[in-house]
């Protein structure tokens, strides 16, 4: 029996060796598995680091990535899905977390613009 998964969400962020996870996912990530063609969801923004990354920084992270895994199967998130349990650590950043959770999709959003925007050329 094989498992066959459309998506997959990486928490790039915080990885020591990011070129060679995106390396390692370009290489694994298939065109075709069975008929469907795999994504990579990466993460790109640490959320347990008070910085709030400007959209450049996610820009570059993405352009990065791009080296190693095919753009039609890459795409960014703000999020990697898996919330800290109650007994993780809890980041006390000093500010509202909702509104810094808002400012960073809105960066990731414009840095995904950037990106395209880089791709293309202009």
């Amino acid at each position: 029996m094989a498992l066959y998964c459309r998506h997959f969400l990486i928490q790039l962020a915080s990885e020591r060796d990011k070129q060679a996870v995106c390396k390692k996912i370009g290489g694994s990530i298939q065109q075709d598995a069975n008929e469907m063609n795999q994504v990579a969801f990466v993460v790109v923004k640490n959320p347990l680091d008070p910085k709030v990354e400007t959209p450049g920084d996610i820009a570059d992270a993405l352009c990065k990535a791009v080296k190693f895994i095919a753009v039609d199967q890459l795409d960014a998130k703000d999020d990697c899905g898996y919330g800290p349990f109650s007994i993780d650590y809890q980041p006390k950043h000093g500010k509202d977390p909702i509104s810094l959770e808002i400012l960073r999709s809105r960066r990731l959003l414009i840095g995904a613009r950037v990106l395209k925007m880089r791709l293309r050329g202009q």
